[in-house]
This record gives C-alpha cells, sequence and structure tokens, in this order.
C-alpha cells in the first residue's frame, strides 16, 4: 500500500523508494522476505551482544572466587554471626565456615 503510487509520480520519489518500488514488484514476498533478514541480522548482533555480556561476567565469578579480601571479609561476617547466635535461645547455633562453601550443595541432599 505504501508503495502504490501513480505512474507519473514515481519519479519525484526518493531513489531508495524507487529500488523498493521495483524490488516490491519483481520479487514475490518482498517485503516480508527484508523482514526476515532484518530480524535474523538482530538475532545475529543480540547474540554477540549476549555473549560480550556473560564473558564479563564470567571473569567477574572468576575474581570474586579468586578474592583472599572478600573470603577475609565473608569469614568476619560469619564469626560475627556466630558470636551472635552464641547463648541464643537456638542453643548455640552456630554457622559455617567459608571453607565450608565449597561442600555446600553436599548439604542439600
Amino acid at each position: 500500500a505504501a508503495l502504490a503510487v501513480a505512474p507519473g509520480d514515481a519519479p519525484r520519489l526518493s531513489r531508495a523508494s524507487q529500488f523498493h518500488r521495483a524490488l516490491a514488484a519483481r520479487v514475490p514476498d518482498a517485503a516480508r522476505r527484508l523482514e526476515g533478514l532484518s530480524f535474523a541480522q538482530r538475532v545475529e548482533q543480540s547474540t554477540r551482544n549476549l555473549n560480550d555480556d556473560f564473558r564479563v561476567l564470567a571473569r567477574a565469578c572468576e575474581q570474586i572466587g579468586r578474592s583472599e579480601r572478600l573470603a577475609r571479609l565473608l569469614e568476619r561476617v560469619l564469626a560475627l554471626g556466630n558470636a551472635l547466635n552464641a547463648g541464643s535461645a537456638r542453643g548455640g547455633a552456630r554457622g559455617f565456615l567459608v571453607t565450608d562453601l565449597p561442600r555446600a550443595p553436599d548439604y542439600t541432599r
């Protein structure tokens, strides 16, 4: 419908519009095919962006896992929690040690 132009008005179209009009006249379902190509290109770009984001996230996780300063901070937080729980109504319940974290999945079974 957007390409429906009176024959005398066609030369007044921009070169891009003239090309689009000619393409639509010669290629079946040209608009749908162009939309498909555009979608495929957007998906490809989105995939590249996601891959970049996942690489950044993986690096951040590695850095967190290797951080001795973070481990020391967590040890102090856990020690504080253990101290606060000592002598409570929970019967002197204790937390866990940072060194126990890698074994945490074993405790859920």
